[in-house]
Parts: C-alpha cells; structure tokens; sequence
C-alpha cells in the first residue's frame, strides 16, 4: 500500500512520466552523485511549442493523447539509470541524463526532439482527417 502511494506520489496520471516532486528529489541526489564519480550530467528543459493553439484547434483530449504518446516515447527511451523523464508542468518536460557530456547528449536530446514532432505531426494529420471526414459526411447530408 506505501509502496503504491508512493508511485503516485512521484508519477504524473497522464504521462506516466515521472513529475516535478520527483526531480525535485532526485536532481540534487544525481548531481552529487555525478560530482562524486567524476561523471557529466545533462539537464534539459522541453516545452512544446504553442501547445495552447493545438489544444484549442483540435481539443484537449487530442493534446492529452499527443502527451500520453510523448510520454511513452519517454519511457521507451529510458536506459537504466541513464536518462530521467519527468513532466515538470503543463507542456515541460524535463529530461536528465546522467553520465552524458554535451555532444551526446546533444544527439539524444535531438532524436528525441524530432520524434516528438513527428508524434505531434501524426496527431494533426490525423485529427485532420478525422475533421475532413466529418465535413464529406455532413456534406451529403
């Protein structure tokens, strides 16, 4: 029971991703850590780009998913303990990876960065589709 408060204590519902209590908790532990060994860390701050807009064009459950997805795409993405994913609020994301100096963590950020926006490509073309079929339906009466 402890256990599973905790979790949700630490999780965001929607994500799945960790939340901003978690990195607040874990950011400094890492950081000493990393210090201590000799190790780089990489922290970088993710916000998508007007997300406001795309919530108001095609809905929040439209946004709701397309964050559900970047968060499985996230988890997908951990390697251990090498990478730390958490919704810091809203739209923001917050992304450690431990033991990465700057031009590796450049290339992952990166590769994560274009696939969040094919996710989000993917959910406009598709809730496009979706409206465009509507209008044909409705057309024909």
């Amino acid at each position: 029971m402890q256990a599973a408060l905790r979790d949700q204590a630490i999780h965001d519902p929607l994500t799945g991703l960790f939340n901003r209590r978690y990195l607040d908790e874990t950011l400094p532990h890492e950081l000493s850590r990393c210090q201590r060994n000799g190790e780089p860390l990489a922290v970088a701050m993710l916000d998508i780009d007007h997300f406001k807009h795309f919530n108001d064009v095609f809905g929040h459950q439209t946004g709701d998913d397309v964050l559900r997805a970047i968060g499985d795409l996230l988890n997908r993405s951990l390697r251990g303990s090498d990478l730390i994913a958490c919704r810091y609020g809203g739209e923001e994301l917050t992304v450690v990876l431990c033991g990465a100096s700057l031009a590796p963590a450049r290339e992952r950020l990166d590769a994560l960065r274009q696939a969040i926006m094919q996710l989000i490509k993917g959910a406009n073309c598709r809730r496009d589709r979706i409206h465009r079929h509507r209008r044909c339906r409705n057309a024909r009466g």
